[in-house]
């Protein structure tokens, strides 16, 4: 039997402002794809919530003007290769994906 991938919380918000950013920056997915030489079928799976590589994360955050920090790359790695975060954990993963993609807005999930 095949398991279908459910999208934790923090995966659909990374997607969603990975999207967010994407549009803001004018780039179709097949653009960004292009940049960061990846099929165009990936970045919808990213924004719709996929895990996203974190050697992908980095050229996306690349790409979309948002460096990340070696640290906090480190720390993201750590976090997802648990089986199971608890809430606490879950809410550092989010708030590390909207360190990750800040842009100059006021834009937070919560």
């Amino acid at each position: 039997m095949i398991m279908k991938y459910t999208p934790s919380e923090a995966e659909l918000i990374l997607g969603e402002r990975i999207q967010r950013l994407r549009i803001e920056r004018e780039l179709s997915c097949m653009d960004l794809a292009r940049k960061i030489k990846r099929r165009e079928s990936d970045i919808i799976k990213y924004e719709k919530g996929e895990i996203v590589p974190l050697s992908i994360l980095e050229k996306i955050a690349e790409e979309l003007s948002t460096p990340i920090r070696k640290k906090v790359i480190r720390r993201l790695g750590n976090l997802r290769n648990k089986y199971e975060l608890t809430e606490e954990e879950n809410q550092e993963l989010i708030d590390i994906y909207n360190e990750i993609l800040e842009d100059d807005e006021e834009y937070e999930y919560e």
